[in-house]
């Protein structure tokens, strides 16, 4: 589902998908003071990933849902469901709603049974 920027050949990483994941275009010097920090104070080593189960809770610049080249936000709408919508007639968006079950034919499903306008 995702096209990982931040780094290559990463095993916990997808680089095909719809959806981009990087630093987000920005760096700033006081995330790298932070970074530094921990190594001095608690003798914490940063990583390039910290979103595996190897690295985790480890310092680390922070991967967003951004795309590098464009700097806007990458989402599920707009990585799935749009494209889909602009060439498939037969998804229908319903904003406020919420999906109480998916129907099936055996295995294959047919239908969504919904709540209009739900409110949480």
């Amino acid at each position: 589902m995702e096209t990982y920027h931040v780094e290559e050949g990463r095993e916990t990483h997808g680089y095909e998908g719809p959806l981009h994941v990087s630093r987000g275009g920005s760096s700033s010097r006081l995330a790298d003071e932070f970074i530094d920090a921990a190594k001095e104070l608690y003798g914490w080593d940063s990583v390039v990933d910290s979103q595996d189960f190897k690295t985790i809770n480890a310092p680390s610049l922070w991967a967003k849902w951004i795309h590098p080249d464009t700097g806007k936000r990458s989402d599920a709408a707009h990585g799935y469901v749009h494209p889909t919508m602009d060439t498939q007639d037969n998804l229908h968006l319903l904003v406020a709603a919420k999906v109480v079950r998916v129907l099936f034919e055996g295995t294959k499903a047919i239908g969504v049974e919904y709540v209009h306008k739900y409110c949480h």
